[in-house]
């Protein structure tokens, strides 16, 4: 049971990473159309 519940953990872990480095790429090629937009 213990190990099920680390492996839960984990696997939420993982995915909030993921989540964030996802929104982290998105916010950056915000970012870079932003500066592209503004250097035109």
């Amino acid at each position: 049971m213990i190990g099920g519940v680390a492996l839960a953990a984990v696997t939420i872990g993982r995915n909030q990473i993921i989540e964030a480095s996802a929104y982290g790429a998105l916010f950056e090629l915000l970012h870079r159309l932003e500066n592209w937009a503004a250097a035109r």
